[in-house]
């Protein structure tokens, strides 16, 4: 192989600016500004569907509920599956279904005894948790950030306060918008780290 067909590994340059024009990048935020409703309807639809089944586990009623819900939950695991493997590009696959025996009775604790189905139950559990963070950092860096951004186009029509101080010449606004562009960029790099940590942890609970 000759030197002109060897690649060279990417410069601090790119790797610290690299991320805003990364296309990747951005399918990280799509993920994660999805992920709080989703991680909420997940989170409220398991703990309810299990604490009422369980509750009324002594009469017949209980035990459809917890069937129910893990069908469901299962259907909340393969659309996760499709957003990790079409957003983070995460390696993870159906799992391949698995034999069942003849008979309900006899499907149904064939089912209960797949790891997959309570792996995919604490996905739907811990998934709140990440999103909530998720959420925080995107409505945290990308609002600011680009508000910051923008002030030397906006600071004559909207007022811009800085700790206080408004912005009233086009040096300020230079400087806000400088100060913009560092907050935009660490964001989307704690982003990214972000997304390529839950990438490990879907890819793992949910395989």
């Amino acid at each position: 192989m000759t030197e002109s067909n060897v690649l060279a590994p990417p410069s601090v340059v790119d790797r610290i600016f690299g991320a805003v024009v990364e296309a990747q990048t951005w399918r990280n935020v799509l993920y994660l500004m999805v992920s709080f409703p989703l991680g909420l309807v997940y989170f409220v639809f398991t703990v309810t569907g299990i604490c009422v089944g369980t509750g009324l586990a002594l009469i017949a009623v209980g035990i459809p509920i917890l069937v129910f819900t893990l069908m469901v939950v299962g259907i909340f695991g393969r659309f996760e599956r499709f957003l990790l493997r079409e957003l983070l590009h995460a390696d993870v696959a159906d799992p391949r279904p698995a034999p069942l025996p003849s008979g309900i009775v006899e499907s149904l604790r064939a089912y209960l005894r797949r790891p997959e189905t309570w792996k995919t139950v604490v996905y739907s559990l811990v998934h709140l948790p990440f999103s909530v963070i998720a959420f925080a950092l995107v409505v945290s860096f990308i609002p600011a950030g680009a508000v910051l951004l923008l002030t030397p186009l906006t600071y004559t029509i909207l007022p811009v306060d800085i700790c206080g101080a408004p912005v009233t010449n086009l040096d300020q606004a230079v400087l806000c918008s400088s100060l913009g562009a560092i907050l935009m960029l660490i964001g989307l790099h704690l982003m990214n780290g972000w997304a390529a940590l839950w990438k490990r942890v879907g890819g793992t609970l949910l395989e």
